[in-house]
């Protein structure tokens, strides 16, 4: 596994690191953590690359998808 981690979140590109994705790659905490829950998953069950669409509920039970692939 390289060092550099490429990660898409609704199709915006960036590339990271996995200790920066364990700190948090952006200011949206959900994100964060559904980056991470990603990241654990490909270390977990040994892949390279993972694509996954993520909800989130608001207090009112209003969802949000997140899709989130990451590449390592």
């Amino acid at each position: 596994m390289s060092n550099k981690v490429r990660v898409i979140v609704n199709g915006v590109s960036f590339y990271t690191t996995k200790s920066q994705i364990v700190r948090g790659v952006g200011d949206v905490s959900i994100i964060n953590t559904f980056v991470e829950l990603a990241l654990k998953e490909c270390i977990r069950d040994g892949i390279k690359g993972l694509g996954r669409t993520f909800t989130a509920y608001d207090s009112k039970m209003k969802p949000t998808a997140y899709q989130i692939q990451i590449n390592l």
